[in-house]
């Protein structure tokens, strides 16, 4: 096996290609390469790949067979395709199934806030027939074709299906088939995560379609996409494919840095491939009472899938369940906090009637939690609200309909999207007792409601966190309790919530004060993260902090749209990790500052499809996102004592100690424009946030990316900051 090194050798290969088709690999000589499949079961956890079959097809010596035995929802989508606006285009693919099978084909488009999805709705029988969609592009956008079966408005069909010869081809009708790429061209890598600096493998396929051999360039260049000034060109090879042939050729790629890194191959004949390269994750078992950790909200993809209307539906993204956690964990995250995005701990799904409970979703997910070292935080009771769902006002809750049923509705006139539920109290204490009698000794803290101060009124809340502590503390004592979970978004008011927590004791019957700070997000938002922690701390007396949701990590700049889709494509790995180090820094003992969704990426250049990253998801690629949670886990995992430095105004600098015991500090500069020098009196080891070391001087130039730099043992502060001119 020939291998690849950043820093030097590589793979490349050449190609004189013709106008090529801009869906890749359309008649699956290459399997399912530069394809994606992503299932929604309701039966189990596994994931059921697609097949080639070379028994039947339209064009080539295979298609493409997807099994569907327990009638999942499926979507099986190409790589994404630039279009130009004002022309008009034909989608068009040839389908068959072993019965009659409802199957959508589109082309679904999102700039901004606008979604653009031109479909057709086809009946496919045991025949192969082609299908087809014409239309015209209203703005130069990405459009991802994809198609969709197995489960449609409800009515489950276990139909397996083979598809073949898909085409987009310019004009209003499809013209008679024929393939334009004269080779398609695919790139696999065998792990999207080096742990370690570990090699990974490229394997790199070629098909032939035309009756002479081909010679194929290809040049790839392996980019650091946060420090692109260590990217490097790999040397080009020549790959020859001889007629109606499929060639394969491996290669290692050995990282030499830690960070976020993409394969791009630059005449652009197999779409890019992006890997993280991670430490190795904390090894052993830190108290969550007193030392950091960092935590992921998730979800154990469990959803109601949107097509479906039914529940318990495991979201599949090119894996099961179980490889999802392991993805997880090896980026170094412990804690998990589970119910807010999915239905894992839903009170509907878990007590199903009063006093009838089925435990054996929560069982296995916190077997499987378990099985891969994650404490789980569960949301408990989930959110008291009734939400607008489908332009239907007020009928969506995760609460059993006896529950709503039972308690009283709370309008809050300040809320245009859902009004809150006030469940009674029988029904409340029932179920903690139930639920806290039946985790005992497998959670590690509650959670008590999801954002209580936009729905319900305080004077009813603090008797909910009251039934909930008391019976929790009864039944499983060992577990934390955490209240509050207090929000500023939705205009969500802090201060009569914290005043009758306090005033009522029931703060004091918690372990915890969660909170989620999404008008405080940085040292540099309009209230800093800083002053919303101390204000905190001075309401409850004190009280231990956990900030257990933010989802957004940036204030975008004044005048500029401040909604999802900005918030979402604006955060950069120097926002998390200054989020982690602040919070740690401040005292707060834990931090969940994202979502799984936050964490996956896809491959490619995306130029638009920022608001929506979670509807590209495939398999389990990592983003910039959790390549910092990664370095950010292994960094502050097991570290107490956080202390903050003064330092001038235009940086901010924290030191801790490590669980090793050494101790060392983390500083920025504030703002983008800033450039600010760290003087050492004494020589010490600088990393960047990946923990790539820099090299030994006395001086470092550093900017809104953090720097953690290793202090001596006697507990002296060895750097002074000045402004660059």
């Amino acid at each position: 096996m020939k291998k690849i090194f950043l820093s030097a050798a590589v793979l490349t290969g050449i190609l004189s290609v013709s106008a090529a088709p801009p869906i890749r690999n359309g008649s699956f000589e290459l399997g399912c390469d530069d394809w994606t499949l992503v299932r929604f079961s309701r039966q189990d956890s596994q994931f059921r790949p697609a097949q080639s079959d070379r028994t039947t097809s339209v064009h080539g010596r295979q298609s493409l067979r997807i099994e569907n035995p327990g009638a999942d929802s499926v979507e099986l989508s190409a790589d994404r395709v630039f279009l130009r606006r004002g022309k008009t285009y034909t989608f068009s693919w040839y389908a068959r199934s072993d019965r009659p099978l409802h199957l959508r084909g589109a082309m679904i488009s999102q700039c901004g806030d606008r979604w653009y999805v031109p479909a057709v709705h086809a009946t496919v029988s045991t025949s192969w027939k082609r299908f087809h969609c014409t239309f015209q592009v209203q703005e130069d956008s990405d459009f991802l074709p994809r198609f969709t079966w197995g489960n449609w408005g409800g009515k489950a069909n276990p139909a397996t299906l083979w598809i073949d010869a898909v085409r987009l081809e310019e004009g209003d009708k499809p013209t008679g088939f024929r393939y334009d790429r004269e080779v398609d061209v695919s790139a696999v890598l065998n792990d999207r995560l080096s742990v370690g600096k570990q090699p990974l493998t490229l394997t790199v396929r070629a098909y032939n379609h035309t009756e002479n051999g081909k010679r194929i360039p290809l040049k790839f260049s392996l980019e650091d996409t946060v420090f692109p000034e260590h990217s490097v060109s790999l040397p080009e090879r020549i790959l020859s494919v001889p007629p109606r042939k499929v060639i394969e050729v491996k290669y290692s790629i050995c990282p030499a840095r830690f960070g976020q890194m993409r394969i791009r191959e630059m005449s652009g004949l197999c779409p890019s491939l992006c890997f993280a390269v991670i430490p190795k994750a904390a090894e052993g078992r830190y108290s969550l009472r007193t030392t950091h950790h960092t935590g992921l909200e998730y979800d154990f993809c469990r959803r109601d899938h949107e097509q479906c209307e039914i529940p318990h539906m495991f979201r599949l993204p090119g894996s099961g369940v179980e490889e999802n956690l392991a993805f997880y964990r090896k980026a170094g995250i412990s804690l998990l906090r589970v119910g807010n995005l999915g239905t894992a701990f839903s009170w509907k799904n878990i007590e199903t009637s009063p006093g009838v409970f089925d435990w054996s979703e929560v069982d296995s997910q916190i077997q499987m939690a378990d099985q891969y070292g994650f404490r789980l935080m569960p949301v408990f009771g989930n959110m008291l609200y009734l939400r607008d769902r489908r332009g239907k006002k007020r009928i969506w809750s995760r609460l059993p309909e006896f529950v709503i049923r039972n308690g009283k509705r709370y309008c809050n006139p300040k809320q245009s999207r859902w009004d809150g539920v006030l469940p009674s109290h029988s029904d409340w204490r029932r179920y903690a007792a139930a639920f806290a009698s039946h985790c005992k000794g497998k959670i590690a803290a509650y959670e008590i409601t999801n954002e209580p101060n936009i729905v319900i009124p305080a004077e009813h809340y603090v008797e909910y966190v009251k039934i909930a502590a008391e019976e929790m503390r009864k039944a499983d004592p060992e577990a934390l309790v955490v209240g509050g979970c207090l929000t500023a978004d939705y205009d969500g008011k802090l201060g009569h919530y914290l005043a009758l927590l306090n005033s009522s004791g029931a703060l004091a019957m918690c372990d915890a004060l969660s909170f989620h700070p999404y008008s405080s997000r940085l040292d540099t938002s309009r209230t800093t993260a800083q002053a919303n922690i101390h204000y905190l701390r001075e309401k409850t007396h004190g009280k231990m902090l956990w900030n257990s949701e933010l989802y957004y990590l940036w204030d975008p700049p004044k005048g500029s749209f401040n909604n999802e889709v900005a918030l979402f494509s604006g955060m950069r790995p120097h926002h998390l990790f200054r989020r982690f180090t602040i919070d740690f820094g401040e005292g707060v003992m834990q931090s969940i500052p994202l979502s799984v969704n936050h964490l996956l990426g896809v491959d490619g250049d995306l130029t638009n499809w920022k608001g929506s990253p979670v509807f590209l998801m495939g398999p389990l690629i990592p983003n910039e996102m959790y390549t910092t949670y990664a370095a950010a886990s292994e960094l502050f995992t097991g570290s107490r004592d956080g202390k903050k430095i003064q330092t001038p105004s235009s940086v901010t600098c924290y030191r801790f100690r490590h669980r090793d015991g050494r101790n060392f500090a983390v500083f920025w500069a504030k703002g983008a424009e800033k450039k600010v020098k760290a003087v050492f009196s004494v020589s010490c080891q600088v990393r960047d946030l990946f923990g790539n070391p820099l090299p030994h001087r006395g001086e470092v130039v550093f900017s809104e990316n953090p720097l953690v730099a290793d202090l001596p043992d006697d507990g002296s502060f060895p750097v002074r900051f000045q402004l660059e001119d």
